[in-house]
């Protein structure tokens, strides 16, 4: 069995990293490990990227998986079913990095994103039409678009890892950190 550790290619400029919530916290809703589907996409007879079936906030859509982008993309059009059923936080532009360099975009802080497994918050979200030429080729093949790209601050948090001999990708609870003991001293009563 070969599993490969998806590993980031790129990490954010210190002032553009969205800090804590680059790692939101997990609440795992169901079994500890989920395992989907891996599509694998091809043009003229060469692998071009993964693809695996997600539903966010109950809207099912079909995501890139991409180790080289450091935020979540969702298109315009699955946004808006996505962010209609969550709590937006705050939205603003931010440097949004892959391996391809970096972009400007529009990004969300969702208070929490439901992933049916899993439960991720805050979450943030980069929209935008970066899949508009790829889903334009996809038509032309008479095959679905994509919904989004699922980037490192979705992967690595869920525990992700690629079976490439068995095309799936599993996500799984990672072990929390031992509470660290407090530093903090408290007054016994009746001492001054």
């Amino acid at each position: 069995m070969l599993a490969l550790i998806l590993a980031a290619c790129t990490s954010p400029p210190a002032n553009e990293a969205p800090g804590k919530v680059f790692s939101p916290v997990v609440t795992w809703t169901g079994a500890v490990t989920t395992t989907l589907p891996l599509e694998t996409i091809t043009w003229d007879g060469r692998l071009i990227f993964f693809v695996v079936n997600v539903s966010m906030n109950g809207e099912e859509g079909a995501f890139m998986v991409d180790s080289g982008s450091n935020v979540t993309w969702l298109t315009d059009e699955f946004s808006h079913a996505v962010l209609a059923k969550g709590l937006v936080v705050a939205s603003r532009q931010a440097t949004i990095n892959g391996v391809g360099g970096a972009k400007r975009q529009n990004t969300v802080l969702l208070d929490s994103l439901d992933l049916g497994f899993a439960r991720l918050h805050p979450v943030l979200i980069a929209t935008g039409d970066t899949l508009r030429l790829i889903n334009a080729t996809l038509a032309k093949k008479k095959e679905r678009p994509l919904a989004g790209i699922l980037g490192l601050n979705l992967l690595v948090p869920l525990g992700a890892s690629l079976d490439l001999q068995k095309s799936t990708i599993t996500f799984q609870k990672l072990p929390q950190p031992e509470p660290t003991k407090s530093s903090v001293t408290r007054e016994q009563p009746g001492r001054s």
